[in-house]
């Protein structure tokens, strides 16, 4: 691998970061789309792109900047889908099948293409060689959270339930168990699990005041069965 790939990188993930600036604290409750896809596809081509074209040998070398700002444009050009790194990766997966790394990122390709059951096999192979990967069981659970109709699995609730206390940002987590506590219309617990996601966002950013949206629906149905218990 020659040092146009970390230009790749540097470059994807300024991209990435430049979405996210704009659409990443934009109505978290719907899982914005572009902005997380930016956050997933650009570092993930890299990572894959590394298990492809990885030498250790090469990453000590120099090159000019023009010279590897025009290797990056090629190498970019190359890459006309997201199925095609699919593919690489499927392709390196069938020589590396016990690469947790790599089922990891195949995992969340899959899910930036909402293949979802797709997501959730690789994933699931990922968690398996690796059961001490944080980052894999939250990707598994999304994955597995779109895959039933917006549903955790139990198993799949507990698994993510279990890691919570370990994740260096667990908001995403937070919300995804608060989504599915109010999906089974506990809407108790939903607001809980969002008044612990509410507590690690900035004050008046644009994702309190949407978990605050989201708490103040949940706490409205919930008052709304009380009521209905109440005249019964």
């Amino acid at each position: 691998m020659t040092i146009w790939f970390w230009s790749l990188i540097s470059l994807m993930t300024l991209t990435a970061w430049g979405f996210a600036g704009i659409s990443f604290y934009k109505n978290s409750a719907a899982l914005n789309h572009w902005g997380r896809a930016a956050l997933v596809i650009f570092p993930v081509l890299a990572m894959g792109l590394y298990l492809l074209f990885g030498g250790s040998r090469q990453l000590q070398q120099f090159w000019d900047w023009q010279h590897q700002n025009a290797q990056v444009q090629q190498e970019m050009a190359k890459l006309h889908s997201p199925q095609q790194l699919i593919d690489r990766l499927r392709d390196h997966l069938k020589q590396d099948p016990n690469s947790a790394q790599g089922w990891y990122l195949l995992g969340k390709l899959y899910l930036d293409e909402r293949r979802y059951a797709d997501a959730e096999s690789a994933l699931t192979q990922a968690h398996q060689l690796n059961p001490r990967s944080d980052e894999t069981v939250v990707a598994l659970a999304k994955a597995n959270f779109f895959n039933h109709q917006g549903h955790l699995t139990p198993a799949m609730e507990q698994l993510l339930i279990g890691v919570l206390k370990s994740l260096p940002e667990p908001v995403d987590a937070f919300n995804l168990l608060a989504v599915n506590a109010f999906r089974r219309q506990d809407y108790h617990q939903a607001v809980g699990y969002w008044q612990q996601a509410l507590a690690l966002v900035p004050p008046d950013s644009p994702d309190s005041r949407a978990l605050l949206n989201m708490i103040s629906q949940a706490q409205r149905q919930e008052q709304g069965e009380n009521n209905g218990r109440i005249r019964r």
